[in-house]
């Protein structure tokens, strides 16, 4: 009997790799699909997942979903509501990222950055 034979740790990562860019493709086809103008608006479907990115506690997916908020046209003072709506369900917790996080990113943004770099307009 013939074993077949094992793969190396190169073709398990280069097999991995190509998987994972496949599900993250269909992935972010998946969440345009979502974030889509609908019933919602972009604005208001960024804040929920602001509200939900702060008690998630994800602080890339926060940065994200405030600053495709504010470029939405979002206030700040709609993405504090938004965020202290999570921290009604949640508490403490979301209470901390708020200040620590949300914040951050409005104040980055009002200086014109964007992921730590300037704004390109």
């Amino acid at each position: 009997m013939v074993e077949p034979k094992a793969k190396t740790s190169s073709e398990h990562l280069k097999a991995a790799q190509r998987k994972e860019a496949e599900l993250a493709e269909r992935f972010r086809a998946f969440s345009n699909e979502v974030e889509r103008e609908g019933a919602l608006s972009y604005k208001e479907k960024q804040l929920i997942a602001l509200g939900i990115t702060v008690v998630k506690n994800c602080e890339t997916c926060v940065r994200n979903h405030v600053l495709h908020a504010l470029e939405a046209g979002a206030s700040g003072e709609e993405i504090v509501e938004a965020c202290f709506m999570a921290v009604q369900m949640d508490g403490g917790p979301s209470l901390a990222h708020t200040r620590e996080m949300v914040l951050k990113v409005v104040e980055d943004y009002e200086k014109g950055e964007r992921y730590g770099h300037p704004l390109k307009h």
